[in-house]
């Protein structure tokens, strides 16, 4: 998918939540990290309980 057909993406998904909105917008830009040289489409796996068990130790330092 094309930069222009991944923001064109973005519009028509977020329309119905936001009528109107296609009339607002100015300009676009769109990442796909897969296409990026330098991320070779990296990511992040995180392993069970990472996310909830960070939420525990978040609320102990507060």
């Amino acid at each position: 998918m094309s930069e222009a057909e991944r923001i064109e993406y973005a519009i028509a998904q977020l329309e119905p939540m936001l009528p109107g909105l296609e009339e607002y917008i100015e300009g676009g830009l769109s990442l796909c990290w897969d296409e990026d040289n330098w991320a070779k489409g990296g990511h992040v796996l995180l392993s069970a309980g990472q996310v909830t068990g960070g939420a525990t130790i978040n609320r102990i330092a507060q």
